[in-house]
This record gives structure tokens, C-alpha cells and sequence, in this order.
């Protein structure tokens, strides 16, 4: 009898443990393709490049889906960042193919970022220092006062500006009427445990969404209802009115998929682009 009691209470701890690991992978995140090629395409400016997602506020990235599985990802320079920089700046391409191998360029490949702010491309280190003056001074003054005339000595005009091309990234109203039964509970979940999982530096205690009125937007991307939530993650400056940056603040959105939970998209900038 004693036997079959410990053999019982076995089986009910394996039982226990194995309902644990299936309530967990029931919450486990689903990413989408789409985005696991955007990660992977980010990782690959890491790799190749340098970019890391913190500088992601000097870029508009958009994200082209193609038949077969494909997504082509493209950072563009945002013209708001001065007359100048967005030229230094140039433009990155990369193209995942559907098994996740990625093909990436930048417009100014070839030309050396090896001269400091001199140079006439400014990549990784150029970014670095333009995101720790703004850190440091809250605005960036002098690195667009460089830029302007880096530019303008390299042959761009620099006061006609730089505009962005035509492009589609694929949100829209236009689509047919959807019921979901997600909450904005649910989302919220969703999206703190794909923050947490892909940008571990994110302190979630400080997490809080960009608009408290109106956390969540409803969109179609693609023909697919989506819910967009954009969170705020800065530090505590009411000891002393000051602010001080630290790694992993800033803005997040998560982009979850309003018919099958999982993350359509993913964004992390630092705020360190000095426009705020």
C-alpha cells in the first residue's frame, strides 16, 4: 500500500509539472513571419552594419511583403533630422527570402565611415555620437551643424532637402468589419512578453502606454485586422528635474495580429534622435 501511495503521489507531480509546461506554452508568443524576418533583418544591420535598434528614430522603416514568403525591409532616412543627415545617412535594403536568409545594402556601401564626422557616409560610429550629444545636451545642434556642411561639401543640396520615395507600408481603415475576441488586457500581455523576450533591457516595472486614453489603435495591414500599442518607457525625473537616458528607454510598439494573437511587428526606438 505504501508503495502504491508514493507511486501516486509520483504520478501526480509529473501530472502537475506537465499542466505547468502546457499552460506556459499556451502563452508562449507567436511570431509572425513577417516578423521574424523584421528581426532578422535587424539583427543583420547589427551584424553587417552596426545599427542597432536604438538608432532606429533617424530611419522610417518599412516593411514590402511578397509573394512566396518574401519581405523586403527598407530603413529610410527620416527627412526630419535636418537638411543634411538624411543624405549621410542614406538608405538600407534588406531582402529575407522565406528561409530567413537575409540580403542587405546600403546606398553608400563602398564609401568608408572611418573618417569620424567627417566622413561622407555616417554610419554606426556617426550615429553613436550624434545620439550621445543628445543624451548628454538634449538636442544636437552641432552634429547637424556637421552634417549640413559634410553634405553640402559631398555635392548634395542640401536645401532642396531630402524626400522620401513613394511607398506602401501596407496599414490601412479599408477593410471588412471584424469581431475580436481579444481584450486590450490580452494585447497588453501579449505585447509586455514579446517586449520582454526580444529587448531584455526594457525595465517593464517603468512600462507605460504612450496614450493612456486611447492605448490601442485598430488597423488593417495587409488585409489583416491588427491592434497597434505604443508604450513609453523613461526614467524618473522628479528627484531632481532632471532627466537622465538609460539603455532600453524609450518607445516600443508591438503589432499583434487581432485573429490569431501572434506579433505581426516589433519597434524599439531610444528617443535619442533629439526631436522630441
Amino acid at each position: 500500500m505504501k508503495k502504491l501511495m508514493i507511486l501516486a503521489m509520483a504520478l501526480m507531480l509529473c501530472c502537475t509539472a506537465a499542466l505547468a509546461e502546457t499552460a506556459e506554452a499556451a502563452e508562449a508568443v507567436v511570431y509572425s513571419p513577417r516578423c521574424l524576418a523584421v528581426l532578422a533583418a535587424q539583427r543583420a544591420m547589427l551584424d553587417k552594419y552596426g545599427i542597432t535598434e536604438d538608432m532606429n528614430d533617424y530611419f522610417i522603416r518599412v516593411i514590402t511583403e511578397s509573394e512566396g514568403g518574401a519581405y523586403t525591409v527598407h530603413w529610410y532616412p527620416s527627412p526630419d533630422n535636418g537638411y543634411g543627415l538624411p543624405w549621410l545617412l542614406g538608405t538600407y535594403e534588406a531582402v529575407v527570402d522565406a528561409e530567413g536568409n537575409v540580403d542587405l545594402s546600403w546606398t553608400h556601401d563602398g564609401v568608408g565611415t572611418d573618417g569620424g564626422m567627417q566622413s561622407k557616409a555616417w554610419g554606426a560610429p556617426q550615429l553613436a555620437e550624434v545620439m550621445e550629444e543628445v543624451r548628454t545636451q538634449f538636442q544636437y545642434i552641432n552634429s547637424l551643424s556637421i552634417a549640413n556642411e559634410v553634405a553640402a561639401a559631398a555635392g548634395y543640396d542640401i536645401y532642396v532637402g531630402y524626400i522620401l520615395p513613394d511607398y506602401d507600408d501596407g496599414y490601412g481603415d479599408d477593410g471588412e468589419v471584424f469581431e475580436t475576441g481579444f481584450t486590450l488586457e490580452d494585447m497588453d500581455r501579449i505585447a509586455r512578453k514579446a517586449i520582454a523576450e526580444q529587448y531584455p533591457k526594457a525595465d517593464l516595472n517603468r512600462l507605460s502606454y504612450w496614450d493612456e486614453e486611447f492605448p490601442c489603435s485598430e488597423y488593417f495591414l495587409c488585409g489583416r485586422p491588427v491592434g497597434v500599442i505604443n508604450y513609453a518607457l523613461w526614467g524618473d525625473d522628479s528627484a531632481d528635474d532632471s532627466w537622465e537616458w538609460s539603455e532600453g528607454d524609450g518607445y516600443y510598439c508591438v503589432v499583434i495580429n487581432l485573429q490569431d494573437g501572434s506579433v505581426e511587428e516589433l519597434r524599439h526606438e531610444s528617443g535619442l534622435s533629439g526631436n522630441g
